[in-house]
């Protein structure tokens, strides 16, 4: 197996500029396209009635983050025009690289559709409430927003975190095997994505 791509040294990306100051940040993180068609058919033998599910919204396509002495950036792009902007977007978030805490791993959930960072309460699926992030949006496909090194209680000598993208109808976080057949999830499945220096 080779290496994971190294990330790009520090870079302040300006929330409020454009969307090319990402172009030169490494690595990227990609989910395959055309992967959330909406299901309406027989199920398989006698497995019940018709399957149905209309779950689907923003197709994910590419990912990114940056960072700075005091911050993370964080970038969103998908395939096709945004479905209602940021309301059906999430952006979970494992901190402290462990699986024992958090929901499945993950301490943190950003809340893209009312521009909330939220804290997991419990190792339960359920979220309290941090503080309110400034989201910025292109109208077409293309997103980004910073977090602070202090908002998530981690220092910037040593990263290890993991990350997951949602986009659905609702937030799935009473059985992480919604992940799967949901919505469109990045990575796939229970997979995660590592950002580490």
């Amino acid at each position: 197996m080779t290496k994971p791509d190294l990330p790009s040294g520090p870079q302040t990306i300006r929330i409020n500029e454009d969307f090319t100051q990402w172009n030169n940040i490494t690595p990227y993180y990609l989910d395959d396209i055309f992967d959330i068609p909406y299901r309406n058919h027989p199920r398989y033998g006698d497995h019940g009635e018709q399957l149905i599910d209309y779950s689907q919204r923003n197709d994910l396509e590419r990912m990114q983050i940056a960072r700075d002495t005091t911050n993370f950036y964080f970038y969103l792009r998908c395939y096709g025009p945004w479905i209602d902007e940021n309301r059906f977007n999430w952006l979970f978030l494992n901190v402290d690289n462990s699986y024992s805490t958090g929901w499945i791993g993950f301490d943190y959930l950003v809340d893209l559709g009312e521009n909330q960072l939220k804290k997991n309460m419990n190792n339960t699926s359920n979220w309290q409430y941090e503080e309110t992030i400034q989201i910025v949006n292109s109208g077409y496909n293309e997103l980004h927003f910073s977090l602070s090194y202090q908002s998530l209680k981690i220092n910037n000598t040593k990263i290890n975190l993991q990350f997951k993208w949602l986009s659905a109808d609702v937030l799935y976080t009473f059985d992480p095997l919604n992940f799967i057949d949901k919505g469109d999830s990045a990575p796939n499945g229970r997979f995660t994505y590592t950002y580490m220096i």
